[in-house]
């Protein structure tokens, strides 16, 4: 998900970045980070949607496939694969909201395997539909991205693995980071940001052209990804009913992060006229509390800078605490791809997927 609203604040902005058809035709000096699991989602969930993790034979049938198509885009030499270690408490947020979406399509899922077997007539759509639906609930484990890790390093890959997000781990170098989440933007050693294009090729934003376009300072940039709602914390300034499914409006979180950013704008001076902060960490936290002190007194709210502890420890501090349990909701994804397809092979429908 990474910062809500940024990219479309960004497009508001007319700022859409350096766009190139391929990753390789960027030419840049810094490492190239590659944040795999978001980068290659479509790859890897192609290639491993129906394997089960205890089948060595099968995953690692896979791992060849996806590093044959991962050549195709970029090389060994000039980038960086980089892995998620263990969940967070820090991104429990992000998570649960990913679980749930998850759940939603299982149930889904459950009503249309219902209807399938229910149907006289079971045609290839009918069948495809299960296909995409299971294929929708697919996940990366820590298991399989252990197992996909050490593959692409016997390989001959350049590997690095975080300790917990693979995007903190990144946040630690100076560098440019190929993701399509827009919280790496806001890391302030991350230099620049390729993001994979929805319609094919790749767009490269650099920082220090969003903060001269802007006008705006590292730690005013930093802070305001903080602020906005993201996979850490919530917006504590929103209008009423923001977070009502029901309310939702199309651009709604490009609008709030604009509406931030221009609020910020008008406390700038208490921050400049002080600078006490010797650090860019403690330049960053004056950004949040003089904010925090404005919103507070413009909308009568009583907001304490700890609202924002996960989202400033992250993006700032680079601080994670690793949970080694799963998320109780995983307990509730029970159907497993394979049972889908069996009950497609096993029906009396004329088509049939070939795997």
């Amino acid at each position: 998900m990474g910062v809500r609203g940024a990219w479309e604040f960004l497009a508001k902005r007319n700022i859409n970045g350096i766009e190139r058809k391929n990753l390789q035709s960027f030419k840049c000096n810094e490492k190239i980070y590659v944040e795999v699991t978001g980068t290659f989602f479509r790859i890897l969930r192609d290639h491993f949607w129906l394997c089960d993790e205890t089948d060595v034979e099968k995953l690692t049938v896979a791992t060849k496939g996806v590093l044959a198509e991962i050549s195709t885009i970029i090389n060994r030499s000039d980038y960086v694969l980089c892995f998620d270690g263990h969940r967070t408490v820090e991104r429990e947020k992000g998570l649960e909201l990913h679980l749930n979406l998850q759940l939603k399509t299982q149930d889904k899922l459950w009503k249309a395997l219902g209807e399938f077997r229910d149907k006289k007539v079971k045609k290839k759509s009918d069948c495809n539909n299960l296909l995409c639906l299971s294929k929708r609930l697919f996940r990366i484990s820590e298991t399989l991205e252990r197992f996909f890790a050490d593959k692409c390093r016997e390989d001959g890959w350049d590997v690095y693995e975080g300790i917990g997000e693979a995007e903190v781990a990144i946040g630690l170098m100076d560098g440019v980071v190929v993701t399509q989440d827009s919280d790496m933007l806001f890391y302030p050693r991350v230099i620049a940001v390729i993001k994979p294009l929805n319609e094919g090729g790749y767009a490269l934003y650099r920082k220090d052209e969003i903060l001269q376009k802007l006008g705006i300072t590292d730690a005013a940039w930093t802070a305001l990804g903080i602020l906005a709602d993201n996979d850490y914390d919530i917006d504590q300034f929103t209008n009423d009913n923001f977070y009502n499914p029901e309310a939702y409006v199309r651009g709604i979180y490009g609008t709030q992060f604009e509406n931030n950013y221009n609020e910020m704008n008008s406390c700038l001076s208490t921050i400049h006229s002080s600078r006490c902060a010797v650090t860019l960490a403690g330049f960053i936290r004056e950004h949040l509390e003089a904010f925090i002190f404005f919103m507070n007194k413009k909308k009568g709210k009583s907001v304490q800078f700890n609202a924002y502890r996960n989202s400033y420890r992250i993006f700032v501090l680079q601080k994670e605490e690793p949970v080694r349990s799963k998320h109780a909701l995983n307990r509730l994804l029970s159907i497993r791809p394979q049972e889908v397809v069996k009950v497609i092979m096993d029906s009396d429908s004329k088509w049939k997927p070939v795997y």
